[in-house]
């Protein structure tokens, strides 16, 4: 008997062994949520993508003119919950941020005139107030371990990067800076953090930012370091192993080395995209294994009410490998539409919520 039952053991642990897929077999899914919350996209494996899964209007959608068009049916009605509750809460807030885990939301909203940061459940359920100032406290993200919330909080009309702690919703300043500190991000398995500032001393140019440097600060109490300067920076997100930046400038994603400050890629918009005119790449997601960015491209430039341009319905994927040079990367791109769910209405904007891993 015992020895029938080391012979079950064994089996079952080289099935489940055999069962868990290596990094280069895992398989990530994409997703996708726009922006008016009216629609829940699923793309499947970061390579085309799949039927819409959801409409979470029950009437069937109608075109400006009010009649239903000839050449496209009805979107499907929708059943899931979960997903309509996620995307409608990712919506509500302007300033949020979705957990590592994916499991919770941090987000800013207006209380009494103010903006306080609050945390709850992906379907709204136990909203926590994490802080409590007459300052405004916005552009929050996450730690890994989901301990402490990274955030803006406005000083003398300087915002100043804080943290506050999750569990006991003390919140404390990181550092003083002489300047505006913008979109604060933790650096993974690492003290430090990395933000867009614009010195005081740095003028407007024309409608547009001054220009900003990504600064990197290794821990409290450290001296901030500028890892590229003088930049028109829109956005950046840090790679989950911390070593990488991507960035997005007028007219590129750019890729850097946070410890040396090496460029390891700057492609040009135009190379993703070449009828993208005058945009620029948002909201970046690492894939979790590192090696692979999705984002969208929001227009810079003016336009008439209702019009549609190219890079507005589409979420574009850079494949990561090495160049034939060790220090730069090879990025190849992707092109995920969402035109036939978008192209009703202009307003409808992608925004990359997560990569989710898949057996």
């Amino acid at each position: 008997m015992t020895r029938f039952l080391r012979m079950v053991v064994w089996a079952s642990v080289f099935v489940s062994w055999t069962s868990t897929p290596s990094l280069s077999q895992q398989c990530y899914e994409l997703r996708v949520a726009l922006q008016d919350a009216s629609r829940f996209v699923k793309v499947e494996g970061d390579t085309v993508p799949r039927d819409i899964l959801w409409d979470l209007d029950p009437a069937t959608r109608e075109s400006d003119s009010g009649s239903e068009s000839d050449d496209e049916s009805p979107l499907p009605s929708g059943t899931h919950a979960e997903a309509s509750l996620f995307a409608r809460r990712l919506w509500a807030f302007a300033d949020r941020a979705l957990s590592a885990d994916g499991k919770m939301l941090v987000f800013s909203k207006d209380v009494a005139r103010d903006r306080e940061l609050f945390t709850c459940m992906l379907d709204g359920s136990g909203e926590v107030r994490l802080t409590e100032d007459p300052a405004r406290d916005v552009q929050p993200s996450w730690s890994m371990d989901r301990r402490h919330v990274l955030f803006c909080r406005e000083v003398e009309g300087l915002m100043q990067p804080f943290v506050v702690d999750v569990r006991d919703k003390v919140s404390k300043r990181l550092l003083e800076y002489d300047g505006q500190v913008r979109m604060p991000h933790f650096v993974p398995y690492a003290e430090g953090i990395v933000f867009l500032a614009e010195p005081s001393d740095r003028k407007r140019r024309g409608k547009l930012p001054p220009l900003r440097d990504l600064i990197h600060v290794e821990r409290e109490g450290a001296t901030p370091r500028v890892v590229l300067a003088e930049k028109s920076i829109w956005d950046h997100a840090v790679s989950p192993d911390g070593k990488r930046i991507v960035l997005s400038t007028d007219a590129a994603v750019v890729i850097v080395d946070l410890e040396s400050s090496t460029i390891l890629l700057d492609l040009p918009t135009r190379q993703i995209d070449q009828s993208a005119h005058a945009h620029t790449a948002r909201s970046f997601h690492w894939r979790p294994d590192g090696a692979a960015i999705a984002f969208h491209l929001g227009f810079l430039g003016g336009r008439m009410a209702g019009t549609i341009v190219r890079g507005d319905h589409e979420v574009y994927v850079l494949e990561l490998g090495e160049a034939d040079d060790a220090a730069t990367l090879r990025a190849d791109v992707r092109t995920l539409s969402l035109g036939a769910v978008c192209k009703r209405d202009a307003r409808l904007v992608p925004c990359i919520v997560r990569w989710e891993r898949r057996r």
